[in-house]
Protein backbone atom coordinates (compact mmCIF):
# COMPACT_ATOMS: atom_id res chain seq x y z
CA UNK A 1 0.00 0.00 0.00
CA UNK A 2 1.83 3.44 -1.11
CA UNK A 3 1.40 6.28 1.78
CA UNK A 4 2.73 9.78 1.48
CA UNK A 5 4.66 10.67 4.51
CA UNK A 6 5.11 14.87 5.21
CA UNK A 7 6.94 15.85 8.44
CA UNK A 8 6.79 19.17 10.56
CA UNK A 9 8.42 19.78 12.93
CA UNK A 10 7.31 17.29 15.72
CA UNK A 11 4.85 16.37 13.78
CA UNK A 12 4.08 13.18 11.07
CA UNK A 13 1.27 13.03 8.61
CA UNK A 14 0.49 10.12 7.22
CA UNK A 15 -1.69 9.86 4.01
CA UNK A 16 -3.16 6.60 2.94
CA UNK A 17 -5.01 5.82 -0.64
CA UNK A 18 -7.77 3.83 1.48
CA UNK A 19 -8.27 6.47 4.67
CA UNK A 20 -8.31 10.31 5.11
CA UNK A 21 -4.77 11.78 6.47
CA UNK A 22 -4.05 10.90 9.86
CA UNK A 23 -1.63 12.92 12.22
CA UNK A 24 1.05 11.09 14.40
CA UNK A 25 2.95 13.43 17.38
CA UNK A 26 6.24 11.85 17.58
CA UNK A 27 6.85 13.18 21.10
CA UNK A 28 3.79 10.70 22.25
CA UNK A 29 2.73 8.72 19.88
CA UNK A 30 3.65 4.60 20.33
CA UNK A 31 4.02 3.51 17.25
CA UNK A 32 4.35 -0.52 18.15
CA UNK A 33 0.80 0.20 18.67
CA UNK A 34 -1.81 -1.78 15.81
CA UNK A 35 -2.94 1.29 13.29
CA UNK A 36 0.19 3.38 14.41
CA UNK A 37 2.91 1.54 12.51
CA UNK A 38 4.32 3.87 9.62
CA UNK A 39 5.71 1.55 6.19
CA UNK A 40 8.52 2.71 4.83
CA UNK A 41 10.88 1.83 1.44
CA UNK A 42 14.30 0.91 2.26
CA UNK A 43 14.92 3.14 -0.53
CA UNK A 44 12.77 5.74 0.47
CA UNK A 45 12.83 8.89 -1.79
CA UNK A 46 12.79 13.09 -1.13
CA UNK A 47 10.82 14.70 -3.50
CA UNK A 48 12.23 17.73 -5.01
CA UNK A 49 9.60 19.93 -3.61
CA UNK A 50 8.37 21.70 0.19
CA UNK A 51 5.03 21.78 0.05
CA UNK A 52 4.49 24.89 2.44
CA UNK A 53 5.71 23.90 6.33
CA UNK A 54 5.88 19.96 4.97
CA UNK A 55 8.16 18.06 3.68
CA UNK A 56 6.81 15.07 1.34
CA UNK A 57 8.30 11.79 1.34
CA UNK A 58 6.96 8.63 -0.87
CA UNK A 59 7.21 4.61 -0.31
CA UNK A 60 6.16 1.75 -1.85
CA UNK A 61 6.94 -0.78 0.79
CA UNK A 62 6.00 -1.98 4.00
CA UNK A 63 8.72 -1.50 6.65
CA UNK A 64 7.41 -1.17 10.06
CA UNK A 65 9.18 1.08 12.44
CA UNK A 66 9.52 -1.52 15.89
CA UNK A 67 10.11 1.85 18.41
CA UNK A 68 9.41 5.96 18.64
CA UNK A 69 12.39 6.40 18.85
CA UNK A 70 13.60 4.29 15.62
CA UNK A 71 10.57 6.34 13.66
CA UNK A 72 12.18 9.67 14.84
CA UNK A 73 15.89 8.89 13.97
CA UNK A 74 15.07 7.42 11.03
CA UNK A 75 13.10 9.96 9.71
CA UNK A 76 15.28 12.83 10.72
CA UNK A 77 17.97 11.52 9.39
CA UNK A 78 16.69 11.20 5.78
CA UNK A 79 16.98 14.70 5.19
CA UNK A 80 20.06 15.96 6.73
CA UNK A 81 23.31 14.88 8.72
CA UNK A 82 23.70 17.57 11.37
CA UNK A 83 27.36 17.96 12.87
CA UNK A 84 28.45 20.51 15.57
CA UNK A 85 32.39 21.14 15.67
CA UNK A 86 33.49 23.21 19.44
CA UNK A 87 35.88 25.43 19.44
CA UNK A 88 38.74 25.30 22.84
CA UNK A 89 36.69 28.72 23.42
CA UNK A 90 33.77 26.47 23.92
CA UNK A 91 31.61 28.06 21.07
CA UNK A 92 30.29 25.89 18.28
CA UNK A 93 30.17 25.89 14.52
CA UNK A 94 26.90 23.92 13.11
CA UNK A 95 27.13 22.35 10.02
CA UNK A 96 24.03 21.10 7.91
CA UNK A 97 25.05 18.22 5.15
CA UNK A 98 28.71 19.46 5.74
CA UNK A 99 28.29 22.94 4.63
CA UNK A 100 28.25 26.19 7.14
CA UNK A 101 24.84 26.47 8.95
CA UNK A 102 23.72 30.57 8.36
CA UNK A 103 21.35 32.90 9.68
CA UNK A 104 18.30 34.22 7.90
CA UNK A 105 18.36 36.94 10.52
CA UNK A 106 20.09 40.49 10.54
CA UNK A 107 24.02 40.40 11.86
CA UNK A 108 23.04 42.69 14.63
CA UNK A 109 19.88 41.02 15.55
CA UNK A 110 21.73 37.76 16.39
CA UNK A 111 24.16 40.21 18.36
CA UNK A 112 21.44 41.61 20.26
CA UNK A 113 19.75 38.34 20.89
CA UNK A 114 23.38 36.62 22.15
CA UNK A 115 23.86 34.03 19.61
CA UNK A 116 27.03 35.40 18.33
CA UNK A 117 29.71 34.57 21.50
CA UNK A 118 31.97 37.56 21.99
CA UNK A 119 29.92 40.39 20.76
CA UNK A 120 27.61 42.82 22.55
CA UNK A 121 25.29 45.01 21.42
CA UNK A 122 25.68 48.86 22.28
CA UNK A 123 22.41 51.45 22.37
CA UNK A 124 23.83 54.99 24.07
CA UNK A 125 22.02 58.27 23.79
CA UNK A 126 22.29 61.86 25.49
CA UNK A 127 21.09 65.41 25.05
CA UNK A 128 21.38 68.86 26.38
CA UNK A 129 18.35 70.97 27.04
CA UNK A 130 20.47 74.46 26.44
CA UNK A 131 23.32 74.16 23.67
CA UNK A 132 25.06 77.72 23.41
CA UNK A 133 27.14 79.47 21.02
CA UNK A 134 29.97 77.55 22.26
CA UNK A 135 30.88 73.89 21.89
CA UNK A 136 28.70 71.85 24.52
CA UNK A 137 28.77 68.09 25.07
CA UNK A 138 25.59 66.63 24.82
CA UNK A 139 25.07 65.61 28.45
CA UNK A 140 22.67 67.14 31.02
CA UNK A 141 25.17 68.46 32.94
CA UNK A 142 26.15 71.39 30.50
CA UNK A 143 29.09 72.92 28.85
CA UNK A 144 32.09 70.65 27.35
CA UNK A 145 32.98 67.02 29.24
CA UNK A 146 35.90 67.58 31.62
CA UNK A 147 37.90 64.72 30.17
CA UNK A 148 41.17 66.04 31.83
CA UNK A 149 39.73 66.22 35.17
CA UNK A 150 38.49 62.95 34.88
CA UNK A 151 41.83 61.58 34.20
CA UNK A 152 43.69 63.19 36.74
CA UNK A 153 40.65 61.66 39.48
CA UNK A 154 40.77 58.43 38.31
CA UNK A 155 40.32 55.66 41.45
CA UNK A 156 37.34 55.19 43.60
CA UNK A 157 34.50 57.75 42.87
CA UNK A 158 31.47 59.44 44.91
CA UNK A 159 27.92 59.44 44.72
CA UNK A 160 25.73 61.66 46.05
CA UNK A 161 22.53 63.94 44.96
CA UNK A 162 21.15 67.05 45.14
CA UNK A 163 18.05 65.74 47.37
CA UNK A 164 17.66 64.28 50.77
CA UNK A 165 15.07 62.57 49.37
CA UNK A 166 16.95 60.16 47.44
CA UNK A 167 17.69 57.75 50.40
CA UNK A 168 16.34 54.75 51.62
CA UNK A 169 14.17 55.95 53.96
CA UNK A 170 12.99 58.67 51.76
CA UNK A 171 10.92 58.71 48.76
CA UNK A 172 13.23 59.42 46.27
CA UNK A 173 15.96 57.23 44.80
CA UNK A 174 16.97 54.45 47.01
CA UNK A 175 19.72 52.43 44.97
CA UNK A 176 21.46 52.66 41.41
CA UNK A 177 23.95 51.18 39.49
CA UNK A 178 27.46 52.61 38.53
CA UNK A 179 28.49 50.80 35.00
CA UNK A 180 32.32 52.01 33.78
CA UNK A 181 35.83 50.93 32.99
CA UNK A 182 38.02 49.69 36.28
CA UNK A 183 40.75 52.48 37.01
CA UNK A 184 44.24 49.67 36.29
CA UNK A 185 42.71 47.59 33.23
CA UNK A 186 40.34 49.10 31.48
CA UNK A 187 37.86 46.18 31.50
CA UNK A 188 34.34 46.93 32.27
CA UNK A 189 32.81 46.58 35.59
CA UNK A 190 29.58 47.52 37.44
CA UNK A 191 28.37 48.16 41.06
CA UNK A 192 25.16 49.07 43.29
CA UNK A 193 25.15 51.72 45.86
CA UNK A 194 23.15 52.44 48.34
CA UNK A 195 21.85 56.34 48.48
CA UNK A 196 22.26 58.65 51.49
CA UNK A 197 20.67 61.95 49.81
CA UNK A 198 23.21 64.61 49.58
CA UNK A 199 26.18 62.72 51.57
CA UNK A 200 28.13 61.09 49.25
CA UNK A 201 28.93 57.24 48.98
CA UNK A 202 32.11 55.91 48.10
CA UNK A 203 32.24 52.90 45.58
CA UNK A 204 33.47 50.13 46.19
CA UNK A 205 35.34 49.98 43.02
CA UNK A 206 37.91 52.19 41.09
CA UNK A 207 37.08 53.58 38.30
CA UNK A 208 38.64 55.50 34.84
CA UNK A 209 35.44 56.10 32.84
CA UNK A 210 31.63 55.51 33.64
CA UNK A 211 29.87 55.24 30.70
CA UNK A 212 26.38 55.03 32.47
CA UNK A 213 24.12 55.01 35.80
CA UNK A 214 20.97 53.60 36.69
CA UNK A 215 18.88 54.20 39.13
CA UNK A 216 17.48 50.80 40.16
CA UNK A 217 15.23 51.06 43.11
CA UNK A 218 13.28 53.74 44.76
CA UNK A 219 10.41 54.82 47.26
CA UNK A 220 7.05 56.20 46.75
CA UNK A 221 8.42 58.55 44.01
CA UNK A 222 9.15 55.87 42.08
CA UNK A 223 12.34 58.28 40.18
CA UNK A 224 15.14 59.84 41.63
CA UNK A 225 13.92 63.35 43.38
CA UNK A 226 17.17 65.24 42.81
CA UNK A 227 20.22 64.94 40.42
CA UNK A 228 22.15 62.47 41.26
CA UNK A 229 26.07 62.82 40.50
CA UNK A 230 28.48 60.57 40.45
CA UNK A 231 32.33 62.52 40.29
CA UNK A 232 35.21 63.13 42.53
CA UNK A 233 36.35 66.09 44.62
CA UNK A 234 34.85 68.15 47.82
CA UNK A 235 31.12 67.24 47.80
CA UNK A 236 28.95 70.21 48.30
CA UNK A 237 25.10 69.98 49.23
CA UNK A 238 25.04 66.92 47.36
CA UNK A 239 27.70 68.12 43.96
CA UNK A 240 30.74 66.88 43.81
CA UNK A 241 34.11 69.66 42.49
CA UNK A 242 34.56 67.11 39.29
CA UNK A 243 31.49 65.76 37.88
CA UNK A 244 31.63 62.39 35.80
CA UNK A 245 28.52 61.77 35.37
CA UNK A 246 24.23 63.07 36.26
CA UNK A 247 20.98 61.64 36.46
CA UNK A 248 18.69 64.44 35.67
CA UNK A 249 15.48 64.46 37.94
CA UNK A 250 12.71 61.71 37.26
CA UNK A 251 14.67 59.86 35.00
CA UNK A 252 16.35 57.33 36.48
CA UNK A 253 19.19 56.85 33.82
CA UNK A 254 21.92 58.92 32.59
CA UNK A 255 21.53 60.89 29.39
CA UNK A 256 24.77 61.30 28.38
CA UNK A 257 26.10 60.89 24.82
CA UNK A 258 29.72 59.92 25.83
CA UNK A 259 31.15 56.40 25.70
CA UNK A 260 34.71 54.72 26.18
CA UNK A 261 35.62 51.52 24.77
CA UNK A 262 36.63 48.89 27.42
CA UNK A 263 40.00 47.59 26.91
CA UNK A 264 40.21 45.05 24.48
CA UNK A 265 37.10 45.84 22.50
CA UNK A 266 36.20 47.49 19.44
CA UNK A 267 32.98 49.09 18.79
CA UNK A 268 31.46 49.17 15.57
CA UNK A 269 28.83 52.24 15.16
CA UNK A 270 26.48 51.37 12.99
CA UNK A 271 24.59 54.31 12.96
CA UNK A 272 23.52 57.58 14.72
CA UNK A 273 20.53 60.09 14.92
CA UNK A 274 20.30 64.00 16.13
CA UNK A 275 17.64 66.00 16.51
CA UNK A 276 16.89 69.53 17.61
CA UNK A 277 13.51 71.05 19.13
CA UNK A 278 14.74 74.50 18.29
CA UNK A 279 14.84 76.74 14.32
CA UNK A 280 18.24 78.55 16.21
CA UNK A 281 20.32 76.20 13.96
CA UNK A 282 22.80 73.97 14.96
CA UNK A 283 25.88 71.75 14.17
CA UNK A 284 26.61 68.65 15.87
CA UNK A 285 30.06 67.21 15.51
CA UNK A 286 31.30 63.30 16.86
CA UNK A 287 34.52 63.36 18.05
CA UNK A 288 36.77 60.46 19.27
CA UNK A 289 39.92 60.44 21.05
CA UNK A 290 41.95 57.03 20.81
CA UNK A 291 44.32 55.95 23.46
CA UNK A 292 47.22 58.64 24.14
CA UNK A 293 46.32 61.01 21.29
CA UNK A 294 43.90 64.15 20.74
CA UNK A 295 40.08 64.04 19.85
CA UNK A 296 39.68 64.01 16.23
CA UNK A 297 36.27 64.98 14.53
CA UNK A 298 34.65 62.23 12.65
CA UNK A 299 31.46 63.17 11.22
CA UNK A 300 29.73 67.03 10.84
CA UNK A 301 26.36 67.83 10.10
CA UNK A 302 23.76 70.68 10.81
CA UNK A 303 20.22 70.88 12.35
CA UNK A 304 17.56 73.66 11.76
CA UNK A 305 14.00 72.38 13.27
CA UNK A 306 14.50 68.71 11.87
CA UNK A 307 16.65 65.81 12.50
CA UNK A 308 19.49 63.96 10.98
CA UNK A 309 19.51 60.06 10.68
CA UNK A 310 22.67 57.96 9.20
CA UNK A 311 22.76 54.93 8.38
CA UNK A 312 27.20 53.82 7.94
CA UNK A 313 27.30 51.10 4.98
CA UNK A 314 30.77 50.43 6.38
CA UNK A 315 30.78 50.66 10.45
CA UNK A 316 32.82 53.53 11.82
CA UNK A 317 35.24 51.59 13.98
CA UNK A 318 36.65 52.69 17.35
CA UNK A 319 39.24 50.83 18.66
CA UNK A 320 39.95 50.04 22.49
CA UNK A 321 39.85 52.67 25.26
CA UNK A 322 38.98 55.27 22.69
CA UNK A 323 36.78 58.23 23.81
CA UNK A 324 33.36 59.35 22.31
CA UNK A 325 32.30 62.77 22.83
CA UNK A 326 29.19 64.03 21.08
CA UNK A 327 29.23 67.86 21.36
CA UNK A 328 26.89 70.59 19.50
CA UNK A 329 26.96 74.36 19.18
CA UNK A 330 24.06 77.04 17.87
CA UNK A 331 23.83 80.32 16.40
CA UNK A 332 21.84 81.00 18.95
CA UNK A 333 21.53 80.08 22.57
CA UNK A 334 18.76 78.14 24.13
CA UNK A 335 18.57 75.03 21.45
CA UNK A 336 17.73 71.65 22.97
CA UNK A 337 19.63 68.89 21.19
CA UNK A 338 19.42 64.90 21.39
CA UNK A 339 21.72 62.72 19.82
CA UNK A 340 22.22 58.54 19.94
CA UNK A 341 24.39 56.09 18.43
CA UNK A 342 24.04 52.35 18.17
CA UNK A 343 26.07 49.54 17.12
CA UNK A 344 28.41 46.48 18.72
CA UNK A 345 31.50 46.14 20.42
CA UNK A 346 33.33 42.52 19.69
Amino acid sequence: MSKKIYLSGGLILVEEATKNTETFNINTTDFTKSGNQLSLVDNITKQSYVLGLYTELTDTDDNTFASLAAASTYIQGLFRSITVSQFADGTEQKQVDGKLRTSSMPYTYDIAEGNIAGHTSLYKFGSNPDVSTSQETLWQQGGLYDWAAVDAAAGIVKVSSSSTDDDVAGTGAWTCTIYGLNSTTGLEQNESIILTGQTAVNSTLEYSRVNRVIVNTAGTGLSNAGVIYVGTGAVSTGVPAVIWSTVVIGENQTLQAIWTVPTGKTLYITSFIGSTNSNKGNEIKIYVRPEGELFQIKSQFFLFSTNVTHTFEFPLIVTSMTDIDIRAVGKATGAGIGFSFEGWTE
